[in-house]
């Protein structure tokens, strides 16, 4: 999904810190009713919401606001121009969000990433709480009445097959893998693929993950100490052996080639009883063009 985790704005504008989490797979946000504070109306299927309500509710906040929102104006969108792709609808959207100033005093400022497709002389912003930021419907559809389409896209991989032990509590582990001969001059999606080995009890409570570009550029794919109420999810004992991440942190880039890092470390704590114990392998699969 292309909003997978989408971050939600109050109603009024403000950040609603009760339902989506941080992280560098957001890409869009989107008003919606506040879980406490100024509703949301919407249509209902009779006693869908609540038990007396007939044809509306008032109870919808949070992601069951906002991604029905955001499906609309992209439905609006193929309506309005069936010639553009999912991938035109996706970096349109991006380009042409509202980017709300942040309190320095409680999140992270705006990172630039590359350059907009539709004007390289601008610089792309991305946000790890409200990814490019609040979807415009308006700008959204200025943008697109001269959008030219995006070339057909190239997919490559790179892989590191050595193995990484990250038993040692509190060491910031580093693994490189070299990109070279890379043929997309603009970034538009970095995924990676982590195959692991748990310890017993695994447990996604305890440890940080970031991915560093070549330019230096971090994206925080996982980070414990942002993001405590994630310390309530948990794994089964013969859970996954691959972990499979987005970062956005990175589109519109055109400098591929070098060298990029994959950065874990694992928390000690008494509450850590298993986690991971080492990467085995793990790649990178660009998208592009």
């Amino acid at each position: 999904s292309i909003f997978r985790d989408g971050r939600v704005l109050g109603s009024k504008g403000n950040r609603d810190y009760f339902p989506g989490q941080a992280g560098a797979n957001i890409w869009l946000t989107a008003p919606t009713g506040e879980f406490f504070g100024s509703p949301l109306f919407t249509t209902n299927i009779a006693g869908g919401c609540r038990a007396n309500s007939r044809d509306y509710g008032e109870t919808i906040s949070s992601t069951s606001g906002a991604a029905p929102l955001v499906s609309g104006v992209v439905a609006l969108l193929r309506e309005a121009y069936p010639r553009l792709t999912w991938r035109d609808i996706k970096l349109i959207l991006a380009e042409s969000a509202k980017k709300f100033a942040v309190d320095s005093s409680r999140e992270r400022p705006w990172q630039a990433t590359g350059k907009m497709y539709h004007n390289p002389s601008k610089t792309q912003y991305y946000h790890r709480v409200r990814g490019f930021g609040s979807i415009d419907a308006e700008a959204a559809f200025q943008l697109a009445a001269n959008w030219s389409l995006l070339p057909t896209m190239k997919t490559e991989v790179f892989e590191n097959n050595t193995s990484l032990p990250v038993s040692e509590r509190n060491t910031l582990h580093k693994s490189d893998l070299i990109v070279s001969n890379s043929r997309i001059n603009f970034i538009e999606s970095v995924q990676i693929n982590i195959d692991i080995t748990w310890a017993t009890n695994p447990s996604f409570r305890e440890f940080r993950l970031l991915l560093v570009a070549p330019d230096g550029t971090i994206a925080g794919i996982y980070d414990e100490y942002d993001e405590k109420s994630l310390e309530r999810f948990s794994l089964k004992p013969d859970g996954p052996k691959t972990l499979q991440f987005i970062a956005n942190n990175f589109l519109g880039k055109s400098n591929v080639d070098g060298s990029w890092q994959l950065r874990l470390q694992v928390k000690d704590a008494p509450s850590n009883k298993g986690t991971i114990e080492a990467i085995e392998k793990w790649k990178i699969t660009f998208r592009g063009h």
